[in-house]
């Protein structure tokens, strides 16, 4: 490979990587905006059963099973 040909390629890959730099960060700062909205503590889970018409039966449940 000659030094031109090494030149003009330099500025051509410099060229792409910095705008792939500004695509990349771009898109950071919209994934941050909607993550900023996120609850910070988990909602508390009710412990009473309740059924279709919203009545309170009285009984507990166990609290719910998280899995990954």
């Amino acid at each position: 490979m000659t030094d031109e040909v090494r030149a003009q390629l330099g500025d051509t890959i410099a060229g792409a990587f910095g705008y792939t730099f500004w695509w990349a960060l771009g898109l950071l700062a919209l994934a941050v905006v909607p993550a900023l909205l996120l609850p910070r503590r988990p909602v508390e889970a009710d412990d009473h059963l309740v059924d279709e018409h919203g009545n309170d039966s009285g009984q507990t449940v166990a609290p719910p099973v998280i899995m990954h």
